[in-house]
């Protein structure tokens, strides 16, 4: 999903969300497609979605127990944190693992940062 495109309709957005068009795009038949999880809209990323409600339901358990691994990937423009920094762990040259507490910065925008 891009950023700025919400994954299902609300407020401004009820024809131009995720589903709508996907919806559209494979002829489904609307409000078929089942988000399971999502995204906020300022939020770019791949996001599951079900026609089948037990399989969504399914797949929304694992994700709020924790069964599946999320993985987040961050272009950074500028200058990036000292490697011996508390959350960063090399993983080979050109990959870091980053685990810091993250912020909400403006809800209405979706902006987070790292609290630190």
């Amino acid at each position: 999903k891009p950023s700025s495109v919400p994954v299902h309709p609300t407020g401004p957005y009820l024809q131009n969300s995720l589903t709508l068009m996907v919806e559209a795009q494979e002829e489904l038949e609307p409000r078929s497609l089942l988000p399971c999880h999502r995204l906020d809209r300022c939020t770019s990323g791949l996001t599951l979605c079900c026609t089948n409600s037990a399989v969504a339901r399914l797949i929304q358990v694992q994700m709020d127990n924790k069964e599946v691994e999320k993985v987040y990937v961050a272009k950074v423009k500028g200058q990036f944190m000292p490697k011996d920094s508390l959350y960063l762990r090399v993983v080979n040259d050109d990959e870091f693992l980053f685990e810091a507490p993250i912020d909400v910065v403006d809800v209405k925008k979706g902006l987070r940062a790292v609290s630190e």
